[in-house]
């Protein structure tokens, strides 16, 4: 879908999106069981589909809020994204909910701005989520998220990635679940929370720079973490 046809189809409000998300899976299922679901990866690593099929899957299933600037605070609670969520380069000014929204084939928020608060809680990324340079300037909760493979290929690892993103206020990802996050480079002006998280391959600082406390008690790391990789203004709460 481009971007008007996104935002109708949202327009109608979650029974009519989840509606369309259920055919759009049932025919990717249909596909791999019929073994017309091809792929492969370009010199860069990006997937692109070998067949017609695959193909008009992929751009059917895409939902396309890229560039796109919502006037109030969208509602995306318990949505079902069955293609990738691209939202790259969105303007929030309003902030918005994804509260328990299903991102099936990862979901990009790469250079988005989000004006006001921002609820990801319990929302599950298969895949990735990608939230590179992007701004967050009122508060933001990744509670219990959980970051996993997908269904079918192509997939990756289940990551959350905030290389270079600016957090202006609190931060929360307590609980979260995740194979994978990176945070190089990213900046918290004030407190984040790492509670409860359970991070089982990967948690990357380089040049992070915590303004505020950073709390970790009952986090779970694959390592012990290198804090001089970043920089700690505040108290860390282990």
């Amino acid at each position: 879908m481009d971007v008007d046809a996104s935002l109708a189809l949202h327009a109608r409000g979650k029974e009519a999106w989840n509606a369309w998300a259920g055919s759009m899976i049932d025919r990717r299922r249909a596909l791999v069981a019929a073994g017309q679901w091809a792929w492969a990866r370009d010199s860069r690593a990006d997937e692109y589909p070998t067949n017609e099929a695959t193909g008009h899957w992929m751009r059917a299933a895409a939902a396309q809020f890229s560039y796109h600037e919502f006037c109030d605070a969208p509602d995306f609670s318990g949505f079902v994204f069955p293609g990738a969520g691209l939202f790259i380069a969105a303007k929030f000014p309003q902030g918005a909910r994804f509260r328990a929204a299903r991102f099936r084939d990862g979901a990009c928020f790469n250079f988005a701005r989000f004006g006001a608060a921002v609820a990801f809680d319990d929302s599950e990324f298969c895949s990735a989520g990608s939230f590179s340079r992007t701004d967050f300037l009122g508060a933001v909760r990744f509670d219990n998220c959980r970051f996993v493979r997908a269904e079918f290929e192509p997939s990756s690892d289940g990551r959350i990635d905030c290389s270079e993103a600016k957090f202006a206020r609190p931060a929360s990802f307590a609980g979260m679940r995740c194979r994978a996050a990176v945070f190089s480079d990213a900046e918290f002006a004030q407190a984040v929370s790492f509670e409860a998280a359970s991070f089982s391959e990967m948690f990357f600082l380089y040049k992070t720079i915590f303004r505020g406390p950073v709390l970790s008690r009952g986090a779970q790391f694959p390592y012990e973490v290198d804090w001089s990789q970043a920089t700690l203004a505040g108290p860390h709460s282990r």
